[in-house]
């Protein structure tokens, strides 16, 4: 369970701070807005820290950003104990990575409804694209989320609203494929036609009196 009574731990606190100058280049992961900062609840990886070396490749969510200390406000996954960590210490996974490892969270028998609230508005985020969806099958695990938490009614007009979503796009992306591979394939017979015509149109080579030229076997 993720609590938030607990203080945070300061991961690498005796390592000097980056220079706002320096960070923005330095840092090893690419963000979702423009900010320059995570959106919360997204998943990242920790990276780089030297005294608390065994906690890199741990998974972590994030929280909210705290402006003074310039850190962010992260709970380790699977754990869920609560650190603060600086922005060059996390990298961003691809989103085929964080789906799956959000799908494995929402499967987990112990997911409770505050982590299921925050799963469902992270992934509500994300620009998932309808290779991802089959890839994933992460809208059925939604969908089960409906059942599960039917006593919720915000989770479950959440994933609802997901499901429906992400169906009406897998549905769009089909027909555009199909329109796309209709298009080609009727280029293609174009194409064929053209030649043949072009074959039916040509002249008979002819020799210098009329008559066709004779085969070489001739």
């Amino acid at each position: 369970m993720e609590a938030r009574t607990i203080t945070p731990i300061v991961l690498d606190e005796d390592e000097p701070q980056p220079s706002s100058s320096s960070s923005s280049s330095a840092r090893p992961f690419t963000t979702p807005n423009d900010t320059g900062k995570f959106t919360p609840n997204t998943i990242a990886r920790l990276t780089g820290l030297s005294t608390k070396s065994d906690f890199n490749g741990k998974l972590a969510r994030i929280g909210h950003f705290d402006e003074e200390k310039q850190r962010y406000e992260v709970w380790l996954i699977p754990e869920g104990t609560r650190n603060s960590l600086r922005p060059v210490n996390l990298q961003s996974l691809s989103i085929a990575e964080e789906v799956a490892v959000l799908g494995d969270r929402l499967k987990a028998t112990g997911a409770t409804v505050g982590l299921v609230r925050n799963i469902l508005d992270r992934l509500g985020q994300l620009a998932l694209t309808a290779e991802l969806l089959s890839e994933t099958k992460i809208g059925r695990v939604v969908n089960d989320m409906s059942k599960r938490f039917h006593s919720h009614p915000d989770i479950e007009t959440t994933s609802r609203r997901l499901v429906f979503r992400w169906r009406d796009m897998f549905r769009q992306s089909q027909a555009a494929a199909r329109m796309a591979q209709s298009a080609a394939e009727g280029q293609k017979s174009q194409m064929q036609q053209e030649q043949q015509h072009q074959q039916q149109a040509s002249p008979t080579p002819t020799s210098a009196n009329g008559t066709p030229p004779a085969s070489p076997a001739d």
